[in-house]
């Protein structure tokens, strides 16, 4: 089982102005995604690049399927590292990957990015395809942007979907809590301020700012957070009220924080993308993977206020 981050990508028009075709003079911007769909042909590969330090350096990759506006293809990351032998230090280049599934059906414009540890964060593999979508397109004069879809919803109707629908153990949780004397405005009823005297008692003996309170799973555990513990849920109120960070360690959808935007991630067998690949069909006669990306589209619909997060900024070099 593979958990894949979703995204959704948009077109824009770059500032050189809009093209038309010379058959019939229709607009290439009102038909981005054909254009798009055209880059990738099954069996070949796209010329990626990712920036390294002040070079581009190659990221292998693969088109493995293509079929009824469906691409399956594989990105590698290009990364260096180093592997010691006979005592010596001998650099290498090391290139892991991830499974990246695009519907571009009329209407669709969605990624599923698979979430492989070796790679790392999913975003990074959006903002490498990103980059050389984008170097193709510029001769069409548009341009892509490839976005994390989320949602915006309340914290306890996301555990509850997380632990009770999918199955994800909750491995720990974190309450990060302001010292009261130290931090004005605070909103704290008396019955949940009797709870954590104890808490903001410590604090101020030690005259901290800030606490931090942890609780952890055993190793193959996972923790019960509930809304019908009143402790428990006096805390997480506690936390939305005053703006207060507590953390919620999923095992496969990652860290949560309250307020949050939340990221939507959907779990596929791995046989799903093998038989698309492989053009093995259901007793339907259309495929899983088809099937699996029509459930993910009904599922977004219904979503409340899906919308975008804003990119991490960049840290400069000092």
């Amino acid at each position: 089982m593979a958990w894949y981050s979703i995204y959704k990508y948009t077109f824009s028009k770059n500032q050189q102005g809009e093209l038309f075709t010379l058959d019939n003079h229709s607009s290439v911007f009102d038909n981005a995604q054909h254009y798009f769909g055209s880059l990738f042909t099954q069996g070949t590969s796209l010329v990626a690049f990712k920036k390294k330090k002040d070079e581009l350096v190659s990221c292998p990759n693969g088109i493995l399927s293509h079929r009824s506006d469906i691409i399956v293809m594989r990105l590698c990351d290009n990364r260096n590292v180093s592997i010691w032998q006979d005592y010596k230090k001998n650099p290498e280049v090391t290139n892991p990957f991830c499974q990246i599934v695009i519907d571009n059906r009329p209407g669709r414009a969605l990624m599923a990015i698979e979430k492989e540890s070796s790679f790392g964060n999913p975003d990074k593999a959006a903002e490498i395809l990103e980059e050389t979508i984008n170097n193709y397109l510029r001769d069409y004069r548009i341009s892509i942007e490839i976005k994390q879809h989320t949602r915006v919803d309340e914290f306890w109707s996301y555990v509850d979907e997380q632990t009770l629908v999918n199955k994800d153990p909750i491995r720990k949780v974190v309450f990060d809590y302001p010292n009261p004397k130290l931090t004005k405005s605070l909103f704290i009823p008396k019955d949940v301020e009797t709870k954590v005297n104890a808490l903001f008692t410590m604090l101020g003996n030690t005259n901290a700012v800030k606490g931090h309170l942890q609780m952890e799973a055993s190793k193959e555990g996972s923790l019960q957070l509930k809304r019908t513990k009143k402790d428990m849920a006096q805390m997480v109120a506690l936390c939305c009220n005053n703006g207060y960070n507590l953390s919620v360690y999923f095992k496969n959808y990652g860290i949560f924080r309250v307020n949050d935007r939340i990221k939507t991630v959907k779990s596929m067998d791995e046989s799903i993308l093998n038989d698309f690949i492989a053009g093995v069909q259901l007793t339907s006669g259309s495929f899983g993977l088809i099937v699996w990306l029509d459930d993910l589209y009904n599922y977004l619909k219904i979503c409340k206020n899906a919308t975008e997060i804003p990119s991490p900024r960049k840290r400069r070099n000092t």
